[in-house]
């Protein structure tokens, strides 16, 4: 399957049809396909649903590449993933963490006041936080988890309560 093929526009669209009916199996791919969906993309974006387990469809190419579908339900699974305003493409292996913009300036504010430089400095690095860009405030956090997991200096021992 192609990249193209598979599209969160589609499969999105999908899952949010058969939200509306959760308890039944649709039948009917009108009701499933956004339009101006090809056939390709309806079957390949239902199995691709299946496959991170969003829906129970069934599908399935068969030889010489011909689809087999009989209807969709959308799963527990799926309407989780609707649910949450976090819903990233099924199966990345991406964890969420969500800290609004707000939170991070704060923790980092708080860092700041703890340290032991000049308070006119800290007024300073305090007002450059208040005033970061998201784009900027994203940028500094990436780098700030990657340095933190540096700076750990027993990684191994720290990490032993969260994964016994």
């Amino acid at each position: 399957m192609s990249d193209d093929v598979i599209r969160p526009e589609i499969w999105m669209h999908m899952l949010k049809a058969m939200e509306k009916c959760p308890d039944d199996i649709v039948t009917d791919a009108g009701v499933l396909a956004p339009p101006g969906c090809s056939d390709e993309e309806f079957c390949a974006n239902l199995e691709y649903l299946d496959e991170h387990g969003l829906s129970d469809s069934g599908i399935v190419r068969g030889i010489g590449g011909k689809w087999s579908w009989s209807g969709s339900r959308i799963t527990a699974h799926g309407i989780s993933c609707l649910r949450d305003d976090t819903c990233l493409v099924p199966g990345s292996g991406a964890v969420t963490v969500k800290l609004d913009a707000g939170m991070i300036k704060a923790l980092l504010r708080l860092q700041i006041d703890r340290s032991d430089a000049p308070e006119e400095q800290k007024k300073a690095v305090a007002m450059a936080i208040d005033g970061m860009s998201e784009e900027a405030l994203t940028t500094v956090t990436r780098g700030l988890v990657k340095q933190g997991l540096r700076s750990t200096r027993d990684l191994m021992h720290w990490l032993r309560p969260y994964i016994s």
